[in-house]
C-alpha cells in the first residue's frame, strides 16, 4: 500500500509517518522504482505501536531510544522492559492526576446544581 493507505488505516497523517521514518521510529519503509514508498502489513504494526505510544504521552525522544533498543536484539530485553515499566508508572500518575480533575470538575457541577442555582433562582 502506498502512504495514502497507510495514512488512512493508522489514522496518522503522512507528514507524522514521514517523521517517523525520519528518525528510525518505523523501520525503512521499501520503495519501488520511482522512489515511491510501500507499506507491507509489519510497517503497519510499527505505525500502529508508534500511535499506541504517542497516545500514552511517551516521548519522541524515548520512542527512539526504545527503537535503538529493540534493534540490539535479546540482550535488551531487560533495558526495554524497564524503559517501559517507567513509562507505564508515568502514564498511571498522569490518570491519577486525570481522575483528581475529573472529581473536582463533577463536584462544581454539582455545588452549582445544589448551591448556586438555587440561589439565582431568588434572584430573577
Amino acid at each position: 500500500m502506498n502512504i495514502n493507505e497507510a495514512s488512512q488505516k493508522t489514522g496518522l497523517p503522512k507528514s507524522t509517518i514521514r517523521y517517523y521514518e525520519k528518525l528510525n521510529i518505523v523501520p525503512p519503509i521499501k520503495r519501488d522504482k520511482n522512489e515511491v514508498r510501500i507499506f507491507e502489513e509489519t510497517d503497519i504494526e510499527w505505525l500502529f505501536f508508534a500511535k499506541q505510544m504517542r497516545g500514552a504521552n511517551v516521548s519522541i525522544r524515548t520512542l527512539v531510544h526504545y527503537i535503538s533498543l529493540f534493534k540490539e536484539g535479546e540482550g535488551s530485553i531487560e533495558s526495554r522492559i524497564e524503559l517501559l515499566t517507567n513509562e507505564l508508572l508515568k502514564l498511571q500518575e498522569h490518570i491519577s492526576g486525570l481522575q483528581a480533575a475529573e472529581r473536582s470538575l463533577s463536584e462544581k457541577i454539582e455545588k452549582y446544581r445544589t448551591h448556586v442555582i438555587p440561589v439565582e433562582k431568588k434572584l430573577i
